[in-house]
């Protein structure tokens, strides 16, 4: 990895922590060294009102360092924070060029922001190696501003959904009083998909395949009731609990296909005896807990070697064609997406449960000939 682009992170009083111990955080090593490289952002121009995010990457790694290691499976290497350029534009082109060099060797970014439009580079970072991309972004608001394509954190999905390597983009907790009626008419329109806050908690199992079948997954931490993270120009007193931000993290760590993980937005001028930056590392110790379960599954392994089991549609004419991990019980389901082709979505047991009491699931609902 070229260290050229990083400043070492200076923090104060730092604890005694156990990823010290365990020798995971040194930035000499080389990438065949580690499987997780965790840098950040110190840049929040362009989030509106919350600039002081820029402070939130050595905030988060004071906590984060205070948690205990039980990650066999990983190596971490902590490579700094990205150097400051003559402008915005220069960090952001650095973030693009980071992503794309460690991708390329196998290793997965978890990026500490910084303002959640840093989502963008990390995108164009990863289509450097793929020929089409799922991103999912957890947010309390769909980021597509007022529709006039300025480029802030509050408008940043513009530059991904008008991108050709995007496949599916998902939006996850909005709430609905903050996302006026034709941002959804515009995630619609780009035949993309949100899923408000009230069903994310009423049904968290059911967001894990999305997430599952996710390449990057971004986190903006305004997701997250005030009472639980107040560290946001923007806190409300409604959204997720923390204990949701992290299953729902833990969730995308176990993803075999993510690829880069975000966490954004967290002003440590606005938080309360660290409570926030306290969540934000328990949330990135989860990532990295579920990252260490990992179990080469779907698109590590072939769907072909998985238990197939076949329902009759009573609705179609196709065939519902379910694959099962039957050591995790995890399912997938092969939907017809138009042009004679067929694609693996990651769905769940109830789904499979439900289409043989006749029902139609719901992923395929949502892209049976998208």
């Amino acid at each position: 990895m070229n260290l050229s682009y990083f400043d070492t992170p200076t923090i104060e009083k730092l604890p005694t922590y156990s990823f010290a111990d365990e020798n995971r955080f040194d930035a000499h090593l080389s990438a065949k060294d580690y499987n997780v490289a965790i840098f950040g952002i110190e840049e929040g121009l362009n989030s509106l009102e919350n600039s002081g995010c820029k402070d939130a990457p050595n905030a988060i790694r004071k906590h984060l360092y205070a948690l205990q290691w039980n990650f066999k499976n990983l190596n971490v290497c902590d490579l700094g924070n990205v150097r400051k350029g003559n402008t915005v534009k220069d960090r952001i082109f650095a973030v693009r060029d980071i992503v794309a060099e460690l991708t390329e060797q196998n290793v997965v970014c978890i990026v500490l922001g910084g303002s959640h439009d840093f989502t963008v580079p990390i995108f164009e970072g990863l289509k450097e190696r793929s020929d089409k991309l799922n991103v999912s972004v957890i947010d309390n608001k769909i980021a597509l501003g007022r529709g006039d394509n300025d480029f802030n954190a509050q408008s940043f999905l513009y530059k991904i959904l008008e991108d050709k390597y995007l496949h599916r983009l998902e939006s996850i907790a909005y709430q609905t009083y903050f996302v006026p009626e034709y941002q959804k008419e515009q995630l619609k329109n780009y035949n993309q998909f949100g899923v408000r806050v009230g069903i994310v908690r009423s049904n968290i199992q059911g967001i894990e395949p999305l997430l599952r079948d996710s390449d990057l997954v971004s986190f903006n931490m305004s997701a997250v009731r005030q009472s639980d993270a107040p560290a946001y120009a923007y806190a409300n007193p409604h959204g997720l609990y923390g204990e949701e931000a992290c299953t729902l993290s833990f969730y995308a760590g176990w993803s075999d296909r993510v690829k880069a993980f975000g966490m954004f937005e967290l002003n440590p001028a606005f938080d309360q005896n660290d409570r926030s930056a306290s969540l934000a590392a328990q949330t990135v110790w989860h990532f990295l807990e579920g990252m260490n379960g990992r179990a080469g599954d779907y698109p590590k392994r072939d769907i072909k070697g998985y238990h197939q089991y076949i329902v009759q549609s009573q609705v179609f004419d196709d065939n519902m064609v379910f694959y099962r991990n039957e050591t995790n019980g995890r399912y997938w389901l092969e939907i017809p997406t138009g042009n004679n082709e067929k694609e693996i979505f990651a769905c769940t047991w109830q789904e499979y449960e439900e289409t043989k009491k006749g029902k139609i699931p719901e992923t395929w609902l949502k892209y049976y000939k998208k």
